[in-house]
Order: C-alpha cells, then structure tokens, then sequence
C-alpha cells in the first residue's frame, strides 16, 4: 500500500506535467481535493502543504484569468482556492499564513468576483486564527475593502446608466472572452472593453447548449460589496480595537453605498412624489435584473453594518452627520428591495429593527404612516407576506411601545391598525399577543389625551376588539377541544399497537421490543 508520501508526490508530479491542458489538470485537482480528509495528520499535513502550496499559488500565477464563467481557466483557478479554503488553519498552517495572505492579496487585485469572494473568506479566516502574526497586515485588508466601496458609484452608473437602458437588448459584441480578460490588466473600470464584459447584456447571456456568464471584476462587483460587511465585522470581533481606528473612514463609503440610486428607479421615485404616492414600483428595466439584485443586495448588507456601528456607542460619536437622513435611506431600500429578493428584505428587516433600538427612533416619527404601510414595510411578493408580516409588525409595535411621543393620530392609527391584527386569524398566535400587549400598553398614553372624547373612543375601541377576540376564541372552543380528543384517542391507539407488537415480538423472538424506541419513531 503506498504512503502518504507517495500519493502527494503522484499528485505533485501530475500537476507539474506541462502536457495537461487546463480540464485535464481539474480533474487532477478535483481528486486530491475528494482526498483531503486523508491528510489531517500533524506529520501528513505538514507534508501536504511542503509539497502542494507551492503548486497552487504556480498555477494561479500561470493560469490566465478567465471572466467567463463557463471556461476552463476559471474552474480551474475557482477549485485551487477552493481546496486552500477547505484547508485547517491550525498550527502546522501557520509558517505559511503570512505568504498565503499576501498571495491572495495580490490575486485579489485582478481576479474576476467569484475568485475574489473565495479570497475574501479564505482571508479572513486566516486573520481569525492567526490574528498576532498577521496583525500587520489587516491595515491593507482594509483598505481594499474600502476600494471596492469607493467602485461602486462608478459600477452603478455604467451598469444602470441611460446609456445602459438605451442598449438593452441589442446583441453582444463579438469576442467576448478577449474583451474580459483585458480588466485583469487594468484596475479602471472605465476601459471600454472591461465595460464591454461586465455589461447587463453580457451579464447573462445564452448559448444552444449552457448558460454563460460574464463575470466582474474583484474590484468592481456588486457581490464582492455585499461580502464587505461581514468581513469588516468579523475583523472588528479579531482585532477589538480595529473598529474605534477605521470606522471614521468606512462610514462614510457605507452611507454614500446607500445613497446611489440606478437613474430609472430614481426617475420611478421623482414620478412617485410628484403623484402624491407612497407606492415606488421597480422600473421595467430593472425587473428581473439580476445585476439590480446584486446592487440592492449589497445595499441590504451595507445597511446591516451600518446597524451594527450604530448600537455600539463608541462609535456614536460617528453617527451625527448622517442621522438625520438614516430614515429616508432605510424607507428607500425597503421601497426598491424587488419581491423576489426575499432574503434581503427580511435582513433589512432586522437592520431597521436595531437601527430603532437605538436613540435614533424619534427620527422615525415623520415615516410613521409609511411603516403602516404592507406594500413598503413587506413588499408585494408573496413569500414575504407569508413569512415576513409577524417580523414587519413586531418592529413597528417594539417603535410604537417605546416613543412617548406619539400625536393623537399616531395613536389613533397604531390602535385601528393593531385592532385588525389582533382579529386576523391569518396571523400567528404569537402575532395577536404581542397586538394585545401593545394595545394595554397604549391605554396609559390614552388616558392622559387632552381630549377627552378621543381617550372615550380609543378605549371603547380596544374593549370591542377583546371581546371580538374573546367571541372568537369562544366559537373555537368547542373544534379544539374536539380535535385534543381525537388526538389523545389517535395516541391511546398507537400504544396498544405497539403493545400487541411487542407481545407478538415475544412470541416469535423470545426477545422483548423497546418499547421507548418504537414510541419515539412512529411519532417521529
């Protein structure tokens, strides 16, 4: 049986064969990354990477860059940096960190979004777990990161610009993989064949037999922008004083990523307001727009950070020059979030909810009326109003419960509208508690209005709606307990199943049956 020793030698002498062309060399790399597991050893891995990292930083050095999805050059270098990120970062890793990190950190600059997000995790995980060797270096992780941010205005307006709206639908140009792989060259994204590439038009496109995909640079990408944030927090939660020295300079490319705006959905909401509505629908030309997704996806992200900072109170001090327009900012991401971004809406959900935990609130008051609204705080998909309605009115009875500041309108709407919930039997138990627990906890507000006749009202108001409640829990009893019984005979049925099983067990075996076990398994 041959050794360890000498499998890694046999992979090592493979890869270095000059007459495997790139699919020949994945399928090399492919098969030592399904025999990973066999090299956890303290003595097999420390051979491993003495034999092997060299061979993978030679092969993305020499493998060209490839922005095409499809194309043997990026699989290939996608799979290397794959393996290196499935590798333990444990103490026999640790001679190599350092030349790792700075390896990747030049890969970073040119490498096309997908190779980059792998970068970025296999990065940040090395700054996890070798944080006092490779302290020196977090000062220049930042500072990429701060690049991609400072990119995005720029990808914004050549992605969603009226040039762009113009040509949509026209056919690509010709050449497509040589047009792509010039942005490895040259940081700008303004080179007009790296425009060329990374256009919505060439985003997706589609040949007889595969979907291609033209990918964007590191630098210049929407997805590697929504990585930025969870890589800022989790270097923050490494390095405990990192966030007091750089948040001065992040914060300020976090709120300018939420300012941008795609030209057509800023035209959707000038034509909005000049109508006197609440309603932004998502322009034409972004539906279905999967750059659009990424764009607000990343926007969604940046806003979670932005959260993040904001209810740690060293950074307070950080939060005054932009507090003032925090909740036009949020209103609009939760107008543009498109339906089917699910996932996104419901982060942002939980961004508004801490951005209200904080001091902050009272700012909200003018947006009052907009946070009752469904079509802005949910959207009009239909997974969200499914799944999302318990969240969305959580967070505005959590607003609503701590402002002692409410107007006798804002009282009038939050009681009308909690009545409702507190009826709608389409919504969850836990939902018509915490409708009933606000609507208590609004009677003192009520009681000390100035007029009268409004306090008579609301509080007539919220007797009627308990008693409806009450009537229709009422009218339910009667099925409940009727279907409690069904249950607990269902339940005495299946024990006496599985005792004549196990009587009959006896009886063939001689052996007795765990009963518990059965038990646990048909209810199961």
């Amino acid at each position: 049986m041959a050794s360890y020793k000498e499998h890694l030698d046999s992979f090592v002498a493979k890869l270095q064969d000059e007459s495997l062309d790139y699919q020949n060399k994945h399928s090399v790399f492919s098969e030592l990354c399904d025999t990973l597991e066999t090299y956890q050893g303290v003595n097999e891995y420390e051979y491993f990477l003495k034999k092997l990292l060299d061979v993978f930083f030679s092969h993305l050095t020499s493998v060209p860059i490839s922005f095409i999805s499809s194309s043997n050059e990026h699989k290939l270098r996608y799979l290397i940096l794959d393996i290196i990120h499935r590798l333990p970062y444990n103490d026999t890793f640790l001679p190599y960190a350092g030349t790792v990190c700075d390896n990747l950190m030049e890969i970073l600059q040119n490498d096309n979004e997908e190779n980059g997000l792998q970068c970025m995790k296999i990065i940040t995980s090395l700054h996890k777990a070798f944080k006092n060797q490779l302290s020196s270096k977090v000062e220049e992780y930042i500072e990429y990161l701060k690049k991609i941010y400072q990119n995005l205005s720029f990808l914004v307006e050549e992605q969603f610009g009226t040039s762009k709206t113009d040509s949509e639908g026209k056919d690509a140009p010709q050449n497509k993989e040589d047009n792509a792989a010039d942005t490895s060259t040259d940081n700008t994204v303004s080179n007009s064949k790296e425009t060329s590439a990374s256009s919505p038009s060439e985003f997706s496109t589609t040949d007889d037999t595969n979907s291609v995909r033209t990918l964007f640079k590191a630098t210049h990408s929407f997805k590697m922008a929504a990585e930025c944030p969870i890589t800022l927090v989790s270097l923050y939660s490494t390095y405990k004083t990192l966030l007091d020295t750089t948040v001065t300079d992040i914060l300020p490319l976090v709120v300018n990523v939420l300012r941008l705006q795609a030209p057509a959905q800023r035209e959707e909401h000038e034509k909005a307001k000049q109508a006197g509505a609440n309603i932004v629908q998502i322009a034409p030309s972004l539906r279905n727009n999967q750059v659009y997704n990424d764009f607000n996806f990343a926007q969604v992200k940046a806003s979670s950070f932005m959260a993040y900072v904001f209810i740690r109170k060293t950074a307070s001090q950080n939060i005054e020059t932009y507090q003032q327009e925090i909740p036009d900012l949020i209103i609009r991401l939760l107008q543009d979030c498109p339906r089917e971004l699910f996932t996104a809406r419901r982060e942002l959900l939980h961004a508004t909810r801490h951005v209200l935990s904080t001091n902050l609130r009272t700012l909200f008051l003018p947006k009052f009326d907009l946070l009752f609204d469904d079509n802005i705080l949910i959207g009009d998909g239909l997974t969200s109003h499914e799944t999302l309605r318990p969240l969305a009115y959580s967070i505005v009875a959590d607003f609503i419960h701590v402002n002692t500041s409410l107007t006798t309108e804002q009282i009038w709407k939050s009681v009308k509208t909690y009545s409702g919930y507190l009826q709608d039997d389409t919504l969850a138990q836990t939902v018509h508690i915490m409708s009933a627990k606000l609507l208590l906890n609004l009677m003192d507000r009520i009681l000390k209005l100035e007029n009268k006749a409004d306090s008579r009202e609301l509080l007539l108001l919220i007797i009627d709606t308990f008693g409806k409640r009450f009537a229709s829990l009422n009218s339910q009893y009667d099925n409940i307990i009727k279907q409690h019984e069904e249950f607990k005979l269902q339940r005495k049925e299946r024990a006496l199943k599985l005792k004549n099983l196990e009587t009959k067990g006896k009886e063939l075996t001689g052996k007795s049956i765990d009963e518990n076990h059965h038990i646990r398994n048909l209810s199961d």
